[in-house]
Protein backbone atom coordinates (compact mmCIF):
# COMPACT_ATOMS: atom_id res chain seq x y z
CA UNK A 1 0.00 0.00 0.00
CA UNK A 2 0.98 3.29 -0.87
CA UNK A 3 1.29 5.60 2.16
CA UNK A 4 -0.69 8.76 2.44
CA UNK A 5 2.61 10.99 2.06
CA UNK A 6 3.27 9.58 -1.31
CA UNK A 7 0.08 9.76 -2.01
CA UNK A 8 -0.26 13.07 -2.22
CA UNK A 9 3.04 13.72 -3.68
CA UNK A 10 1.94 11.82 -6.89
CA UNK A 11 -1.66 13.56 -6.63
CA UNK A 12 0.65 17.28 -6.52
CA UNK A 13 2.95 16.14 -9.07
CA UNK A 14 -0.33 15.36 -11.17
CA UNK A 15 -1.67 18.47 -10.50
CA UNK A 16 1.42 20.62 -11.36
CA UNK A 17 2.01 19.09 -15.19
CA UNK A 18 -2.21 19.71 -15.79
CA UNK A 19 -1.68 23.14 -15.19
CA UNK A 20 1.36 23.56 -16.84
CA UNK A 21 -0.39 21.78 -20.01
CA UNK A 22 -3.62 23.56 -19.33
CA UNK A 23 -1.17 26.82 -19.56
CA UNK A 24 0.06 25.38 -22.67
CA UNK A 25 -3.08 24.88 -24.24
CA UNK A 26 -4.08 28.77 -23.55
CA UNK A 27 -1.28 30.54 -24.66
CA UNK A 28 -1.77 28.76 -28.21
CA UNK A 29 0.86 25.77 -27.41
CA UNK A 30 -0.01 22.55 -29.26
CA UNK A 31 -0.13 19.09 -27.79
CA UNK A 32 2.33 18.44 -30.97
CA UNK A 33 5.16 21.05 -30.29
CA UNK A 34 7.29 19.34 -27.43
CA UNK A 35 7.86 22.57 -25.98
CA UNK A 36 4.39 21.74 -24.27
CA UNK A 37 5.66 18.04 -23.17
CA UNK A 38 8.92 19.46 -22.10
CA UNK A 39 7.49 21.74 -19.72
CA UNK A 40 5.11 19.51 -18.36
CA UNK A 41 8.00 16.97 -17.88
CA UNK A 42 10.35 19.55 -16.18
CA UNK A 43 8.00 21.55 -13.76
CA UNK A 44 7.09 18.52 -11.52
CA UNK A 45 11.26 18.01 -11.26
CA UNK A 46 11.70 22.00 -10.25
CA UNK A 47 8.29 21.72 -7.83
CA UNK A 48 9.84 18.38 -6.28
CA UNK A 49 12.82 19.50 -5.31
CA UNK A 50 11.46 23.12 -4.68
CA UNK A 51 9.17 21.59 -1.85
CA UNK A 52 12.11 18.93 -0.52
CA UNK A 53 14.55 21.64 -0.19
CA UNK A 54 11.66 24.20 1.50
CA UNK A 55 11.02 21.53 4.00
CA UNK A 56 15.18 21.52 4.60
CA UNK A 57 15.62 24.53 5.17
CA UNK A 58 12.15 26.61 6.31
CA UNK A 59 10.40 23.55 7.96
CA UNK A 60 14.19 22.34 9.28
CA UNK A 61 13.32 18.61 8.44
CA UNK A 62 14.99 16.67 6.19
CA UNK A 63 15.12 15.96 2.40
CA UNK A 64 12.81 13.09 1.46
CA UNK A 65 13.85 11.99 -1.60
CA UNK A 66 11.20 9.76 -1.99
CA UNK A 67 8.84 12.20 -1.75
CA UNK A 68 10.81 13.95 -4.21
CA UNK A 69 10.46 11.04 -6.63
CA UNK A 70 6.70 10.43 -5.89
CA UNK A 71 5.95 14.31 -7.18
CA UNK A 72 7.92 13.79 -10.31
CA UNK A 73 6.30 10.38 -10.62
CA UNK A 74 2.59 11.23 -10.43
CA UNK A 75 3.70 14.38 -13.27
CA UNK A 76 5.31 12.10 -15.56
CA UNK A 77 2.84 9.85 -15.20
CA UNK A 78 0.01 11.80 -15.80
CA UNK A 79 2.31 14.14 -18.52
CA UNK A 80 3.01 10.89 -20.68
CA UNK A 81 -1.00 9.94 -20.00
CA UNK A 82 -2.25 12.68 -22.31
CA UNK A 83 0.27 12.36 -24.63
CA UNK A 84 -0.68 9.14 -25.31
CA UNK A 85 -4.36 10.09 -25.33
CA UNK A 86 -4.27 12.86 -27.78
CA UNK A 87 -2.07 10.89 -30.09
CA UNK A 88 -4.79 8.17 -30.38
CA UNK A 89 -7.06 11.06 -30.99
CA UNK A 90 -4.89 12.05 -33.93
Amino acid sequence: MIPKDKLYHLIAGSLISLFTFLGGLLIGMTTAEYTLLTLALITPIIGGVAKELYDLKIKKTYFDKWDMIATIAGGWGFTILIQVITDLLK
